[in-house]
């Protein structure tokens, strides 16, 4: 278990080894931790993958799915259909406005995705079918994020990273590092840097030289195979762990800067993300946007989702922009999801229940923009269609899922996918073809 960074005292002296050059450290840091053997991918060409989490169940009706007028779906006052970018259709709302000026900017490069069955109306099961894996006997293989990154570079210092959200456990545990925007700032706060940390040998020559002398005494003692020294080596790895995050998110930050106005927390979370991709440190970030359950009105449903969705659509509006200029945006895919949807109709508080339907929002240079796939019926329930081809019949037509977005993205980023999505056959049509 990771030891909060406020609550040790003896982290290496982080300062001083800041100060020597730690911002330099590399894949070596975490040389004892185990990792997937894999032929790995290197370069700059490797693809970053951002997952972003709206934490609750999102109404699709309002956005991304076009029910106005069907008799079935209550919708808001003023919704309207409209289209964006590369003529993407979507709902327009006056009180929705930054997902108009979204797809204005963004559409041509985004696909959406509808009628992805979660299978439950449970918030804990729908969120772990969403981001996590399907079963295999009694465990889970992993989530989507550090499958991803554990098949493409799992030598990468920290090849996925999640902040405030849901992690499935499992097979590859050890290539994800959990993070809370506390204890980001906690990381921030222990050893501020004015200025980006210095990169080159001396940081890597500082960090072996650690090392050596952490391990010499462990290694070199009678009770080597002991229970007490096995302790040991983990404390000391785990030490040199803190102190690398605490030098990346350090390093990051100072990169950031203080943009005018300051960004929502978890918005600053997603430039943090961009640039552990900018400076090779990790390949996917699992995000979660905004507080818990935001998306959640079982009250006051059109007011909730308001609000929830003008917070999302400008944030993602900083990130890609961020990203753009941070010369990520053209290896970068961002896959926005919540876990369920909200259903068809108002309950006598104004809100709606869960749906265990929803939509999926994709963007990037490899997403095929201005495309819709997947179909729901007039009550918002998920419809057949063809993974591959988009038609509904024939023998290949089931009610998608996650699984088959997630294969789609994995096969095109050179991810094996059979291993963990046996049987789903990717969901081609939101992708380009390969040049």
């Amino acid at each position: 278990m990771r030891v909060p960074p406020s609550t040790t005292k003896a982290l290496l002296d982080r300062r001083r080894f800041l100060a020597a050059g730690a911002g330099a450290l590399t894949a070596a840091t975490l040389a004892g931790r185990a990792r997937p053997a894999r032929a790995q991918s290197t370069g700059a060409s490797q693809p970053f993958l951002l997952i972003v989490y709206a934490s609750g169940g999102w109404d699709t009706a309002l956005v991304f799915e076009n029910k106005l007028g069907n008799g079935v779906v209550t919708m808001d006052a003023g919704s309207v259909a409209a289209s964006g970018g590369g003529n993407l259709p979507f709902v327009d709302n006056p009180r929705r406005s930054n997902v108009k000026a979204f797809f204005a900017t963004y559409g041509a490069s985004c696909a959406i995705v509808n009628g992805l069955s979660v299978g439950s109306l449970d918030h804990r099961v729908a969120t772990q079918r969403l981001l996590g894996t399907v079963p295999v006997g009694q465990d889970r293989l992993c989530d989507w994020g550090t499958y991803y990154a554990a098949n493409l570079n799992p030598t990468l210092a920290l090849p996925h990273v999640v902040i405030d959200a849901p992690f499935m456990p499992g097979q590859y545990e050890s290539v994800a590092t959990r993070l809370t925007t506390t204890t980001i700032n906690e990381y921030l706060n222990v050893a501020p840097l004015k200025s980006t940390p210095s990169l080159g040998t001396a940081g890597d020559a500082a960090l072996a030289a650690y090392r050596t002398s952490a391990f010499t005494n462990i290694d070199q003692a009678a009770n080597t195979a002991s229970r007490d020294a096995e302790k040991l080596r983990a404390l000391a790895d785990g030490e040199i762990r803190e102190t690398f995050i605490s030098a990346a998110l350090t390093a990051a930050m100072a990169k950031i800067g203080a943009p005018s106005p300051a960004p929502e927390t978890w918005v600053r979370n997603g430039m943090i993300a961009v640039e552990l991709f900018a400076q090779g440190q990790s390949l996917a970030v699992t995000l979660q946007a905004g507080a818990d359950n935001v998306f959640d009105t079982t009250t006051s449903n059109f007011t909730g989702q308001d609000a929830a969705y003008q917070d999302l659509f400008a944030g993602l509006t900083a990130i890609i922009s961020y990203a753009g200029s941070r010369g990520v945006a053209s290896n970068l895919t961002i896959l926005v999801v919540s876990e369920c949807g909200r259903a068809p109709l108002l309950n006598a508080q104004g809100g709606k229940g869960p749906w265990p339907y929803t939509s999926a929002l994709l963007w990037g240079p490899l997403v095929n923009g201005g495309t819709v796939v997947g179909l729901t019926d007039a009550a918002l329930r998920g419809q057949p269609i063809d993974p591959v081809f988009g038609g509904q019949t024939g023998p290949n037509a089931v009610t998608l899922q996650i699984g088959h977005l997630i294969t789609a993205l994995y096969l095109r980023a050179g991810v094996a996918a059979t291993q963990i999505l046996p049987g789903y056959q990717a969901l081609a049509q939101i992708l380009k073809e390969a040049s």
